[in-house]
């Protein structure tokens, strides 16, 4: 459904939004979120551990300094570059305009305010579904041991003892 969108008169404007606010922004986003939960949440320790496992070698000290400090910093650094010239620029796009000026070239058009709200909404859809899959699993995980709390609970009692 969403493609048709591209069908139409307009489809080229909108590939142009489309290819330049789906990519760059969430995967910047996504790498960083991800490399802290490997280092930081499952721990550097275990995942050199994982790597050794596969391939019998232990990662060395430049690769734990990478995933520690540089690759993190240089997408916070990348990152907050991007949010800068973005927010110093207007979103525009290139327009075949037959009463341009210059006319074999390509008139540069800013584009309706409103479409900035639906930039806005196209870089920050992909990154929201993270953290909404992992409050889901979270919310799972916390039901799960309530529950098997629960049954413990109530396997003591029926047996005649009381649990505290």
């Amino acid at each position: 459904m969403v493609a048709l969108i591209f069908t139409m008169g307009s489809g080229n404007y909108w590939l142009e939004i489309f290819n330049s606010y789906v990519g760059s922004l969430p995967l910047l986003i996504i790498a960083f979120f991800e490399i802290i939960a490997v280092v930081y949440i499952y721990g550097i320790n275990k995942f050199s551990d994982d790597i050794e496992f596969m391939t019998g070698r232990r990662p060395n000290i430049f690769w734990q300094a990478t995933w520690r400090v540089f690759s993190p910093l240089m997408l916070l650094v990348v990152f907050l570059a991007y949010v800068f010239v973005q927010a110093k620029t207007e979103p525009t796009y290139n327009a075949w305009n037959p009463d341009f000026v210059h006319f074999p070239l390509a008139d540069v058009q800013p584009y309706p305010h409103w479409v900035f709200s639906i930039c806005v909404l196209l870089s920050a859809l992909p990154c929201v579904s993270i953290p909404l899959v992992a409050l889901y699993t979270f919310s799972l995980f916390i039901k799960k041991k309530i529950m098997a709390r629960r049954n413990y609970n109530l396997s003591n009692f029926t047996s005649g003892t009381l649990a505290l």
